[in-house]
């Protein structure tokens, strides 16, 4: 970090892959060597390190490089910790980076089949990767494995309702709703119900939301 920083992209690479072939499981290193390729106009060589070649540093916030890094050290410690791995997929998903997300993802659903929050982030980053019928898949997975799973419920609706299966997003919004309150979630359902005619439920889901809205100022 502090060579990319001081913008010598040579020693930052020379780093970076000591420390990958260190720590394999490690991510942060991954991206420093990406960053590193990419200001050595070698940025093909990132889809090698499964890293988004649209990566830079200035996104990168010091409370996310303090979270992967330690997510790296406890992950050293605990390889067969599924929780951990549905925890760094998340916030790769969260910088856009959808194949290393998915490969956490996947490891932690080898290392616990019943952890839904492993599925949820397949789901994710196979929707950012263009595999929209996997991420539904893998969205379906995730509410049989926890009913009570707010946000998956949420985004299974929004996926149905981005392929025109109103009905079914209907009713997956409304399993959100019946755990977890949120002004997104009216919102969709209203507006799958306005696209069924339904204006009546469709204008008590915006009177819901607004005072939803209201409520939480």
């Amino acid at each position: 970090l502090l060579f990319l920083r001081a913008d010598d992209p040579e020693l930052a690479l020379e780093d970076a892959e000591a420390a990958a072939k260190i720590g394999t499981w490690a991510v942060r290193p991954k991206l420093f060597q990406a960053l590193a390729l990419i200001a050595l106009s070698q940025s093909d060589e990132c889809d090698k390190l499964a890293v988004n070649k649209l990566i830079r540093l200035e996104a990168l916030s010091t409370e996310f490089l303090e979270t992967v890094a330690r997510l790296d050290s406890e992950i050293s410690a605990e390889r067969n910790n599924a929780e951990l791995y549905v925890s760094r997929a998340w916030q790769l998903n969260e910088i856009s980076q959808p194949a290393l997300a998915l490969q956490d993802a996947q490891t932690a659903a080898q290392l616990d089949a019943k952890e839904a929050g492993a599925s949820a982030e397949a789901s994710y980053a196979l929707t950012k990767l263009g595999r929209a019928p996997e991420a539904l898949e893998q969205i379906k997975h995730a509410t049989e494995l926890d009913p009570n799973f707010s946000t998956a419920w949420q985004y299974r609706g929004e996926l149905e309702m981005a392929r025109g299966e109103i009905l079914s997003a209907i009713d997956s919004f409304t399993h959100s709703l019946e755990t977890n309150q949120t002004v997104s979630a009216l919102e969709k359902r209203e507006q799958c119900y306005r696209r069924l005619g339904l204006l009546v439920k469709a204008e008590q889901d915006r009177r819901s939301r607004e005072e939803l809205a209201r409520a939480s100022k």
